[in-house]
């Protein structure tokens, strides 16, 4: 599950106990002539940048290399876009504040958010008719909302991809390890939905507690049930954990997990266990070919060089790229504007988006603002991850909707 369980125990800093944004001024490259130097563009990025139980702080790094590479070229129009974040620790009240502060500072847009707090944050953008651009979708709300407006497909492709790719692979029984919560009880409907229509059987459901550490108990449950496939719905540390583990008992069971809770530095201590393991993303693998990735990469290399380089920057660094695209065609870029340039993009070819019309997602009930229905998967070979295909599958049939017209 790409969402609220994959936050937990990623890029874990220090809390920060008062909320005060940090503003990343995007300053330009020195050495361009392009420079931009007008008066700054205000965007922020809301989220659990830091907290004690989970945070990712490389959606910032993503954001603010995607600015200072762009007011390098000379920003909008000559005017420097001002990357400034909101941290709301994963806490309700904190996600209100945060978009309230949105509104009422003036910032045109806000980008790339990745919380679990989409529930209190978009009816205030809404209210403020402030457009959220490029969110990493985990709440219900996020995917409906008109003020939503995401470059990719979140847990409703992840969930029901990992079911195709494993009976792709020839599974017909699978066992769900997932993590015990309201969130991971949540994916089950997707799962059930993918092995229903693709004739697999689930043959058990397992809720782990997000705290437990000694996996070992779960491991012999789903083993003793022979499944052919396992997909691995579990909170960061306990994927590996559960790699781990069923490589020690000898499972032979095919493996599917979500890619940003497996990167190579994960594999690299595992010593081959995950071998043979598919990885889902929504996002193009960050260390692919595709020319997405290749300029995402460059961009975090020399603006981000301390930030992590995963889904999470990437989302947020397409994220400020989408808004830069659109806002540059804009004689006064604020907030009303942004939000009605954005409810006006049509078949946009952009980057790795292809006729992307955000107002006209799938037509599948609860998801009407997925306009980006695509899932890559790698594949674990010799420790190492390796790009099952540089072209993502298109989810749209398996998810019973149709694009609408």
């Amino acid at each position: 599950m790409r969402g609220i369980g994959m936050f937990r125990s990623i890029g874990c800093v220090a809390a920060m106990t008062v909320l005060v944004p940090m503003v990343l001024v995007a300053s330009s490259d020195p050495s361009s002539a392009a420079e931009a130097k007008g008066a700054p563009i205000p965007v922020v990025i809301i989220g659990a940048i830091s907290s004690p139980a989970f945070s990712v702080p490389e959606q910032v790094g993503g954001a603010d290399a995607a600015a200072k590479a762009i007011n390098a070229s000379g920003g909008i129009n000559g005017r420097p876009i001002e990357v400034q974040s909101c941290n709301d620790m994963g806490t309700p009240n904190l996600s209100t504040s945060c978009a309230e502060k949105a509104v009422s500072s003036g910032d045109v847009a806000v980008v790339g958010t990745l919380s679990i707090g989409g529930t209190q944050i978009l009816p205030v953008l809404q209210s403020g008719g402030v457009a959220d651009i490029g969110p990493d979708p985990v709440s219900p709300i996020e995917f409906t909302s008109p003020n939503s407006f995401p470059v990719q497909c979140g847990t409703l492709c992840q969930d029901e991809g990992e079911v195709q790719i494993l009976e792709s692979h020839g599974v017909k029984t699978v066992s769900i390890p997932y993590e015990g919560d309201a969130a991971g009880e949540a994916a089950l409907p997707l799962y059930a939905n993918a092995a229903k229509k693709l004739g697999v059987k689930v043959v058990s459901e397992v809720s782990i507690p997000p705290t437990a550490t000694d996996l070992s108990t779960y491991v012999s449950e789903i083993n003793a049930g022979k499944p052919e496939g396992i997909i691995l719905d579990v909170e960061a540390s306990q994927t590996a954990l559960f790699l781990s583990g069923f490589s020690s008992v000898g499972s032979t069971a095919k493996i599917a997990a979500s890619a940003p809770l497996v990167p190579q530095s994960v594999l690299d201590s595992l010593n081959g266990a995950a071998n043979g393991a598919y990885l889902g993303d929504t996002m193009p693998p960050t260390y692919s070919n595709i020319k997405t990735d290749v300029d995402f990469r460059q961009d975090m290399k020399k603006y981000s060089p301390g930030s992590l380089v995963d889904g999470f920057s990437e989302n947020s660094w397409m994220a400020v790229e989408l808004f830069a695209k659109v806002a540059s065609g804009l004689k006064t870029v604020n907030a009303k504007s942004v939000l009605s340039a954005m409810d006006s993009v049509k078949d946009l070819n952009f980057l790795y988006l292809h006729n992307y019309t955000p107002s006209k997602g799938l037509a599948l009930s609860g998801y009407n603002r997925v306009a980006v229905p695509l899932l890559w998967f790698d594949y674990v070979k010799g420790g190492k991850l390796t790009l099952g295909s540089e072209n993502a599958q298109n989810m749209t049939s398996l998810l019973g909707g149709t694009k609408a017209s």
